[in-house]
């Protein structure tokens, strides 16, 4: 398991080597959506940080708070690229981004908040965990 901060990392430099437009709105969305398919393909969680349900959709507050400062504008790439995440993690994680690639920010926000994951933390102001992920992902749509 990863810290998100180190996905995050991943996601912005895949996302600038491809000429992918990518907010931190965009790039939340993709946190939680990896996640999920983490959940769906390995059993397991990618990262261990905690995601959250705000007003515009699941956030991952430790990664939210290092790119704020960007609002909604391009997070550039950091310089550091040594992620040590496994080629078979980093294959997953680009075959999500491929996925939602031509989503907009607004749109993947529209999409999250459609899913009962981020209704029900929301609603009962709690943490999105990863029992409520892998129900709705695994048992209700996916079907693992």
């Amino acid at each position: 398991m990863y810290d998100a901060n180190i996905i995050a990392d991943y996601v912005i430099v895949y996302s600038d080597e491809h000429n992918y437009f990518l907010s931190n709105l965009k790039l939340q969305k993709l946190l939680y959506l990896i996640q999920a398919y983490f959940l769906i393909s390995k059993n397991k969680p990618c990262f261990f940080n905690t995601i959250e349900a705000w007003d515009f959709g699941p956030v991952v507050p430790d990664v939210y708070s290092r790119y704020k400062v960007f609002g909604a504008t391009t997070i550039p790439a950091p310089r550091f690229r040594n992620f040590n995440i496994t080629d078979c993690d980093q294959k997953l994680v680009n075959e999500v981004i491929e996925k939602f690639r031509r989503y907009t920010a607004t749109d993947l926000m529209k999409l999250t908040q459609c899913q009962a994951p981020w209704q029900e933390a929301f609603e009962y102001k709690t943490l999105i965990s990863i029992d409520s992920l892998r129900r709705y992902f695994c048992e209700e749509e996916f079907l693992c």
